[in-house]
């Protein structure tokens, strides 16, 4: 578990997914915390981008799948050739579950997000206000699409729910005032 990790939503579909699933991708956009999720739920962690991984990657993606299980393989869209890699992981060993978790930002240009199946997906966002802890989230904004509301009062003040929804829920916007992430 990574130091100062804050438990998110998505921690239980990840969790579900790894019991499902050979390989797990969680998608989302930079800096929503797919990284810190991934590391939460692995025991050891490859960076594509960091030092020459990325050559060692193009050169035989097969060596971003070693580590200890579960092993998390970040930003293997930079090798979309990680993904075959994976995928024929999981097919020679179709019982073994929750084996790698892939997590990305984005599709690389000029090629499309691989079509066949192997991997859970997921999509993941930035925190909710009660991931962040200024929300106890006893009003969701589903139970009210589903026309589910009981009132419920908000110990936080107006302005102080208004400078959290502007800075956003980035983990590391989180906690911080509102001049330091403006």
């Amino acid at each position: 578990m990574p130091t100062g990790y804050r438990s998110r939503i998505v921690d239980a579909q990840i969790e579900r997914y790894m019991r499902i699933f050979g390989a797990v991708e969680i998608a989302g956009t930079k800096w929503c915390g797919k990284t810190w999720s991934a590391r939460a739920h692995a025991s050891s962690i490859t960076y594509v981008d960091r030092g020459s991984n990325l050559d060692v990657a193009r050169a035989d993606p097969s060596l971003m799948l070693i580590g200890e299980r579960p092993h998390v393989i970040d930003e293997w869209q930079l090798v979309p050739d990680i993904w075959d890699e994976v995928r024929h992981g999981v097919d020679d060993e179709p019982g073994e579950k929750g084996r790698w978790l892939l997590t990305g930002s984005s599709t690389p240009l000029g090629r499309q997000a691989p079509h066949h199946s192997g991997a859970g997906r997921i999509r993941m966002n930035p925190m909710t206000l009660t991931e962040s802890g200024v929300s106890s989230g006893e009003v969701s904004l589903a139970g009210l699409f589903g026309h589910r509301f009981a009132a419920a009062r908000s110990p936080v003040d107006t302005r102080s729910l208004l400078d959290a929804v502007c800075r956003g829920g980035w983990p590391e916007a989180v906690g911080r005032d509102r001049d330091q992430v403006q």
